[in-house]
């Protein structure tokens, strides 16, 4: 098993011959906070107030043909964003960001089924935000 990367102990991003399981996108954003204090008979002035929390959005297709169990993985992330886990981020030996990291939204979105309702494809989209 090569494994691309992490998030924590609970989800090993990896790819072998029996088993894809990585990321197809991998967006990582972030933004500043200023607070703009209005001044009589002139512009605003603008006060840097210090870093705002970064978020990374990523995609990644769940497939039964390349060794994924969709159902069972979409369980496992739905847990880890209903309690609130936190975690550290990997990209193979490089820790994302100074900070752990949580599932703020989850969507997926079904792109194949199979007979009875057995999904076989399904695109998870994550949206992981900074914790600090």
């Amino acid at each position: 098993m090569a494994k691309v990367g992490s998030w924590g102990k609970d989800i090993i991003f990896s790819v072998d011959d029996k088993k894809v399981f990585t990321p197809s996108t991998f967006e990582r954003s972030g933004s500043a906070r200023w607070a703009n204090h209005e001044i009589i008979g002139s512009k605003p002035k603008s006060e840097f107030l210090g870093p705002g929390t970064d978020q990374i959005q990523m995609d990644i297709t769940l497939d039964v043909r390349l060794g994924i169990r969709p159902v069972k993985m979409i369980e496992k992330l739905k847990e880890a964003k209903d309690t609130g886990k936190k975690n550290t981020l990997m990209i193979g030996t490089t820790k994302i960001g100074k900070y752990k990291w949580y599932i703020e939204s989850m969507s997926d979105k079904w792109e194949t089924v199979y007979s009875k309702g057995q999904l076989a494809k399904v695109k998870v989209s994550l949206t992981f935000k900074e914790y600090r």
